[in-house]
């Protein structure tokens, strides 16, 4: 009883990083599209729809694994269509958050240290504001937040499914073979032939 306890409340733990990230992304996603040139009208149709897909991802992933899920073996159409988006997103935008976060502490910081800087030495010229610079970092920035993204969708996608065996002699002493497994993840989004393909590779 206390172990189920200790797995629902890491459980608990987790989802609530991962709402934290889905509303600090959704904060910034809102900032950008409010901040472009559209009409009102359209940036507050995209901000809903943001929203709603980032909303849906969210709460498929928590029904995913927190509810006891009947699907034994789902077909591959069913993994990259319902089960990878939701995990790929979640977990990646975690990441993507973090970094976002981080830049924008490390700019709020060098504002602030430019701030004090100038106050104790003599106002130098204002320099002008550079449009080309601003896009530039903006988009600097977007990228290093996609990077946990692609990464998530690249070890879903392939990464997972990119492994070796690795045969090495141990000094026991007696004819004892062990099969060590790891990095295989093994859970929600894994059928049950893959499963199967493992477990003949260590019987092999």
């Amino acid at each position: 009883m206390l172990f189920g306890t200790h797995i629902l409340l890491f459980r608990l733990i987790v989802f609530g990083i991962l709402a934290l990230a889905q509303g600090y992304l959704f904060v910034r996603i809102r900032q950008v599209i409010r901040g472009s040139r559209r009409p009102a009208q359209f940036t507050f149709r995209v901000t809903c729809l943001v929203g709603a897909t980032m909303g849906l991802l969210f709460v498929l992933n928590a029904f995913l694994v927190f509810r006891h899920f009947p699907w034994v073996d789902p077909p591959m159409v069913a993994q990259v269509g319902l089960l990878y988006p939701a995990a790929v997103w979640n977990f990646g935008s975690v990441f993507s958050a973090l970094f976002l976060f981080l830049a924008r502490a490390a700019g709020d910081l060098g504002r602030r240290l430019g701030w004090i800087r100038r106050g104790l030495v003599a106002e130098p010229a204002p320099v002008p504001v550079d449009p080309g610079r601003r896009r530039f970092l903006r988009v600097g920035i977007g990228g290093l937040a996609t990077a946990p993204l692609v990464f998530s969708g690249y070890g879903a996608a392939y990464a997972s499914k990119a492994y070796d065996v690795q045969e090495i002699t141990l000094p026991f002493g007696r004819s004892l073979r062990v099969a060590h497994l790891t990095d295989i993840h093994a859970g929600l989004y894994m059928t049950r032939e893959e499963m199967r393909r493992y477990a003949d590779l260590v019987n092999a």
